[in-house]
């Protein structure tokens, strides 16, 4: 069964490393990480099958990083000598069951860069039509409009993508690592992302944070279950972590899950136990759901999302005070799900479903699905509460009678 990727970038040269340093991405929970990042004229791709050894035996799959094969270099290179180096270095390494996928750029901003993005998918797809090209979009790009896109609308360029063969983006959703202003941002940025890419049939990942950055700071562990929980209950599909290690001199970043003398932070151990929480509990049932609306309670003015109400849905009802995401999915079998997420960056909050005890029963399932207990209604009352912490997740079964 599928279940929701992690990631990260990996900055760090593949002399930098031995084989050995994948215990530590896989002990953190990372299923998709970065390779180490390797050169054309620097780097035989021979180097690189013991780090798609060591991860295959891990458990993991590896986004393979040449620089050569960012649309930079589509642009510098042009297409038969980008053909011609991805080609020698795919010759190498295909079919080892660890390869996900080749990093393919970062933040294209404006239409050539996606020109030449578009040139790097066409190229890597008739060449490894198996594999996953690896793109992050910047935060901006809800907002680019149709002159910057090559003329098209965000959910064209992602049906373009998609008939290439592309099945899934990733992009940046700092802002709530800025300050809780910033949360609307986020909200507004996700909802035009989510929505254009599901129509188009393309997954989205989001590029979270675990390194202080600019004017973001590094997060504390509620805050990194924030950023994995929302994201999912927004209809996110898998997570990539900027970023994992701090460089020796790097001024305006700091505080990543490994510092720069090669120590784990607390960060390291935040990340590791959201990571696992959220594998064990919801990482191969979210992989097999499909979002169907999304709302928000809150006496905040987001004004992204619509306020929950009895109409949502013929037999349950959510209703809360403080700021929760509560989204319904559906899995192939037909069978309904809730999942509410406290959307607060400052406080515990309750919320209540309401709904007939005749009608139907609610669950509150974990373990994937493979475990849940119903939701305890008496016969006069007909809601139960469930608190939650800051950035927890909790997602909740249908079952009609």
């Amino acid at each position: 069964m599928a279940r929701f990727p992690f990631s990260t970038w990996i900055y760090n040269p593949i002399t930098d490393f031995t084989p050995d340093e994948l215990i530590l991405w896989a002990e953190a929970g990372l299923t998709v990480p970065f390779a180490p990042r390797t050169y054309i004229d620097k780097h035989e791709p021979e180097l690189l099958i013991p780090y798609l050894d060591k991860a295959h035996e891990l458990g993991m799959q590896l986004i393979i990083n040449y620089e050569d094969f960012t649309f930079q270099y589509m642009k510098r290179d042009g297409e038969e000598k980008y053909a011609e180096n991805f080609r020698k270095v795919y010759e190498c390494l295909k079919g080892h069951p660890a390869l996900f996928g080749f990093f393919t750029g970062d933040e294209p901003n404006n239409r050539v860069e996606f020109e030449m993005c578009d040139k790097c998918y066409k190229v890597q797809k008739s060449i490894a039509p198996e594999l996953s090209p690896y793109v992050n979009l910047i935060g901006g790009m809800a907002f680019k409009t149709p002159s910057q896109l090559l003329d098209m609308t965000l959910e064209e360029w992602f049906e373009r993508i998609k008939k290439l063969g592309v099945d899934f983006v990733s992009q940046d959703a700092y802002y709530p690592m800025l300050d809780d202003y910033s949360v609307k941002d986020y909200l507004i940025q996700m909802k035009i992302i989510i929505e254009a890419a599901e129509k188009a049939g393309v997954d989205v990942w989001t590029n979270m944070l675990c390194s202080a950055h600019d004017v973001f700071h590094a997060p504390n562990e509620a805050e990194v279950n924030w950023q994995i929980n929302v994201a999912a209950a927004l209809g996110c599909r898998g997570g990539m972590w900027f970023r994992f290690y701090d460089r020796p001199v790097g001024f305006d970043y700091f505080g990543s899950p490994i510092d720069e003398f090669g120590n784990k932070t607390e960060l390291y151990y935040h990340i590791l136990r959201a990571q696992r929480r959220f594998r064990a509990n919801y990482g191969e049932l979210f992989m097999s759901l499909k979002r169907k609306s999304t709302y928000m309670t809150g006496y905040k003015e987001r004004n992204v999302y619509p306020q929950p109400s009895p109409a949502d849905h013929d037999l349950v009802t959510v209703r809360g005070y403080e700021e929760g995401v509560i989204s319904y999915f559906e899995d192939e079998a037909g069978k309904e799900y809730i999942c509410i997420a406290n959307s607060s960056l400052e406080f515990r909050a309750s919320w209540e479903l309401v709904f007939d005890p005749e009608k139907c029963r609610v669950a509150e399932v974990y373990a994937n699905g493979n475990e849940w207990r119903y939701l305890y209604t008496e016969k006069d009352k007909s809601s139960s509460e469930v608190v939650m912490h800051v950035g927890q997740m909790r997602l909740f079964r249908i079952d009609r009678k």
